[in-house]
């Protein structure tokens, strides 16, 4: 083996790794422009698949067949790496926890694996791509957040949690703000909050971008996991209070309420 095929194969697995580390949910495979724009990164910018002798990137890959695999059925072509099983689909938590629909909070939060959000109105969902596609795609861009929104939205965080936080924080929140790291780095009475204050902007700014933009923002931008049959969530709700709190007269007057809700408010049961 070359000097200079190790070196693509340690750069190559450093992508995977860097991927892994940043928290991606499906780190063993990106997209092919994903994964260079990966590689560009390691190398500040200098790296070329030509340096190798490869006319495309597609081509260069091919040569690691032994740890990955391409998936050409795919449009844009995908990149596995071989020997990861995708880990077995958690069965669904009935805790009523509100969660932003999964389309659209990768939109927004996903600023790591380079793939550029769209929003197809058809389809009514938010669509990853690769950055060159997407320059010809003529659909509204998303607007994902950049590191430094996310550093933003933890000093905010940490300023509105001063109580918890105390007036100077630890070494840890600092880096938590500095390094962008996981919710797992913050203290356990942080984190349920964390993911609180984090839904909520991620909903502001979907809403803010569909309000600009001149299209109707989906009915279920924040999903409510079923619950128990007769349990009502406190999460949803505050949740359902908070909206009614904010809406307007000519929105209070269109709310359909459910007839049993009515009847049970007007006989006074429960």
């Amino acid at each position: 083996m070359s000097d200079a095929d190790s070196d693509v194969r340690d750069l190559l697995k450093d992508a995977f790794e860097a991927a892994r580390t940043s928290g991606r949910s499906t780190w063993w495979e990106m997209t092919a422009a994903v994964l260079k724009n990966r590689l560009l990164q390691l190398t500040r910018g200098s790296f070329d698949e030509s340096q190798f002798g490869a006319g495309r990137f597609l081509d260069l890959l091919e040569r690691y067949d032994d740890f990955l695999e391409i998936d050409r059925s795919r449009r844009p072509p995908v990149v596995r790496l071989k020997g990861v099983a995708p880990p077995q689909e958690e069965a669904p938590r009935h805790d009523g926890r509100a969660r932003v629909r999964p389309d659209l909070w990768n939109a927004i939060v996903d600023y790591s694996s380079g793939a550029v959000y769209v929003w197809d109105p058809a389809a009514q969902r938010a669509v990853a791509l690769d950055p060159e596609e997407a320059l010809a795609d003529p659909r509204p861009v998303l607007p994902t957040i950049t590191p430094e929104d996310v550093a933003a939205w933890r000093e905010d965080f940490l300023k509105h949690h001063r109580a918890e936080v105390g007036s100077r924080p630890h070494a840890g929140l600092v880096a938590w703000v500095e390094r962008g790291l996981s919710s797992g780095a913050l203290p356990p009475a942080l984190r349920n909050l964390w993911n609180g204050y984090q839904r909520e902007r991620v909903v502001g700014r979907l809403a803010e971008w569909f309000g600009e933009n001149g299209f109707d923002a989906p009915s279920d931008i924040v999903v409510f996991p079923d619950a128990p049959r007769g349990k009502a969530s406190p999460e949803l709700r505050r949740f359902v209070v908070s909206c009614i709190e904010r809406m307007t007269d000519d929105e209070l007057r269109s709310l359909m309420l459910p007839v049993s809700a009515i009847f049970r408010t007007t006989s006074g049961d429960g």
